[in-house]
């Protein structure tokens, strides 16, 4: 525990801040509270068991009553190398989980979610999201478009007709990251469905 956590447990206990003093200080010479070496334990644990990264750690230091000081010097053994492994590790896994229904500009933008509420900065996200290749084949793309278009084909059809239904669903295939000619086809597929 940090000494701030024991400060504020004892003053919710009741106790007096003499008390609460005497009781940091003795704990402090004894050895049982050393807010570095509480530090560093959980900097090296959230890396490990949360693969956080600098901002959220940064964050649970706050939490703890941590001195700004202590934060930057910590923090500060977390290098840029490290931070680019674990977060490659958070990339692979996310790939992992969505390369089978998403599109690869969905799972960047997935990648880049995940990096950046694990608390990892813009620059260690746009590196990672370089080093990624994520592509599609065109048997790939037939698959993924007729799932995620016949979904919006039922969302929107209910209250669009015609052509404003085929702008709608290829304006929100192409946010997705379909390519505009798998679009085309996608839409002629449904015209043809619709005609029969």
């Amino acid at each position: 525990r940090s000494k701030h956590e024991v400060k504020t447990k004892l003053l919710q206990l009741g106790y007096g801040e003499a008390v609460i003093q005497e009781a940091i200080h003795k704990l402090t010479g004894l050895g049982f509270l050393n807010d570095e070496s509480y530090s560093k334990a959980l900097l090296e644990t959230r890396k490990r068991t949360a693969k956080k990264g600098p901002a959220a750690i940064r964050q649970d230091f706050i939490k703890k009553g941590i001195d700004k000081e202590l934060q930057q010097q910590v923090l500060g053994t977390f290098s840029h190398d490290e931070q680019l492994k674990i977060a490659m590790e958070l990339a692979e896994k996310t790939i992992r989980s969505n390369e089978n229904n998403k599109t690869p500009t969905q799972v960047r933008q997935k990648i880049q979610d995940v990096l950046l509420r694990k608390g990892y900065s813009y620059s260690i996200v746009t590196e990672i999201i370089e080093q990624i290749k994520l592509e599609r084949h065109d048997d790939e793309w037939g698959i993924l478009i007729e799932s995620q278009g016949d979904k919006l084909w039922r969302k929107y059809s209910s209250k669009l007709t015609g052509f404003e239904l085929h702008q709608k669903v290829k304006q929100a295939l192409y946010q997705k990251g379909f390519p505009i000619d798998k679009i085309n086809e996608y839409i002629e597929q449904k015209e043809q469905q619709q005609n029969e």
